[in-house]
């Protein structure tokens, strides 16, 4: 599928308010992979630490990975409107760390959702 294609595709998703979360581009040892969707979408984008990249491992190297998360501007209102005490508390977010040795954001994003 190409590009404009796909970025239609949200677009449609959008209009019709059917939330969605994509993991869709990164980056590892200061390259890009891949485009940022068009900021029309109002997307939230999340960068998660993925860890050590294993190319990268594999040639000597030790290069971090992290993915790109975007999403839907329909869930980041959802979640907004959630009554605070809904929301994952930092005593929440480090438990999970604990549990899954995950970096803050991936955590709280695993409590939020």
């Amino acid at each position: 599928m190409e590009f404009d294609e796909f970025a239609n595709a949200l677009k449609i998703l959008d209009r019709k308010g059917i939330d969605y979360i994509i993991s869709y581009d990164g980056s590892c040892g200061g390259r890009e992979y891949g485009v940022e969707l068009p900021e029309t979408l109002r997307c939230a984008k999340f960068l998660l630490n993925a860890g050590l990249s294993t190319q990268a491992t594999l040639l000597g190297k030790r290069d971090t990975t992290y993915e790109s998360l975007y999403v839907s501007n329909t869930l980041v209102q959802a979640r907004d409107a959630l009554p605070k005490r809904m929301l994952p508390t930092e005593q929440n977010i480090q438990r999970h760390r604990v549990r899954t040795r995950c970096d803050t954001l991936t955590c709280f994003l695993l409590a939020a959702l």
